[in-house]
């Protein structure tokens, strides 16, 4: 259990100007990486010690000068060992080597703001921007492959992975969601949904069989893709991947706002 730490009432608290404003947790659940507009900590989850501290990331206000540069999302990697950063209005992602405590460099992008996901490979960072979906190796900040998005998309194409990272869910487009092969960015399949609103967040179930869509709106959208791969499988057209028992005749479902 994560214990109370030393400083914990300087970063939490209503109207605290110090709140906490983005975290991320490890795969395996022994490492939280969580901060402040300019500064993150990285938390040992069994003991709720302080691993590492990083910052300050951008700029912090001085003076009479606002702040840049804050931290919007942030990410750790499978194994704790790499941060990336979405910084507001910088194009770039800053990575981190949370082990030396250094930056290793920035992954240069065209908007300030980036969705971030690592995949299996704890070196391999996948961003999503209003312009492109992009691959990188971490480490090197070389680019694997890219994927322009639709000119209208409103918001950064989000992402999100199935729990073996054999497949990538992305929005390419404002009406869909792509699924792609994440090693060679093929297109498996694209999903249109049914609502008017622009798609703005993604899940997948940990086996993917399911793709919850959440849309601007108040709407989430749930596919059943077992079914519809059973579909496929009848046309001779499924893709390799887990299979499960279908459980629902319906593709998707939409669930409206609470009362």
């Amino acid at each position: 259990m994560l214990q109370p730490v030393q400083d914990a009432d300087a970063w939490i608290g209503p109207g605290n100007a110090r709140t906490l404003n983005h975290c991320s947790l490890r795969q395996d659940g022994r490492a939280l990486l969580m901060g402040r507009r300019h500064w993150l900590k990285v938390y040992d989850t069994a003991t709720g010690r302080v691993k590492s501290r990083i910052g300050p990331i951008g700029d912090p206000p001085r003076d009479d000068k606002p702040s840049r540069g804050g931290i919007d999302v942030s990410r750790i990697n499978q194994n704790g060992t790499l941060a990336a950063l979405s910084q507001k209005d910088y194009g770039d992602v800053p990575i981190w080597d949370l082990e030396a405590g250094r930056q290793l460099g920035k992954i240069a992008t065209r908007f300030p703001e980036a969705a971030l996901l690592f995949g299996g490979d704890p070196d391999t960072l996948y961003t999503g921007t209003q312009d492109e979906v992009a691959c990188w190796d971490a480490r090197t900040l070389q680019n694997r492959w890219r994927l322009a998005v639709h000119p209208k998309l409103p918001m950064p194409a989000q992402l999100a992975f199935s729990g073996d990272f054999s497949v990538l869910a992305v929005t390419l487009t404002p009406d869909s969601v792509s699924l792609l092969n994440p090693e060679t960015k093929e297109e498996i399949i694209r999903l249109r949904h049914a609502s008017p609103h622009p798609i703005h967040s993604l899940a997948l179930s940990p086996d993917g069989t399911r793709l919850a869509v959440l849309c601007l709106g108040h709407i989430v959208q749930l596919w059943d893709l077992a079914h519809l791969r059973t579909l496929l499988a009848e046309r001779k057209l499924d893709w390799s991947g887990p299979r499960a028992k279908v459980s629902s005749p319906h593709k998707w479902r939409i669930l409206p706002e609470p009362e």
